[in-house]
């Protein structure tokens, strides 16, 4: 499950800062997609969400693993 939530804001950090940052760095606020939406460096936040889950799912796999 953890890792699953992890893959889930894997894919929001994506799609929300990383496919969008040269974009968000050239007008060093937000940027408008073709859809409409406004992104921020903000995004970011989605990697790091999903990294702490990514930590927390290794550590329950190595505890499951040692009993």
């Amino acid at each position: 499950m953890l890792f699953l939530a992890s893959a889930a804001f894997a894919y929001l950090y994506y799609e929300r800062f990383w496919r969008w940052r040269d974009c968000i760095e050239a007008s060093a606020s937000s940027c408008r997609t073709e859809d409409g939406g406004n992104l921020t460096g903000g995004g970011q936040l989605w990697g790091i969400v999903a990294a702490v889950f990514l930590l927390l799912a290794l550590r329950s796999l190595v505890r499951a693993r040692k009993h």
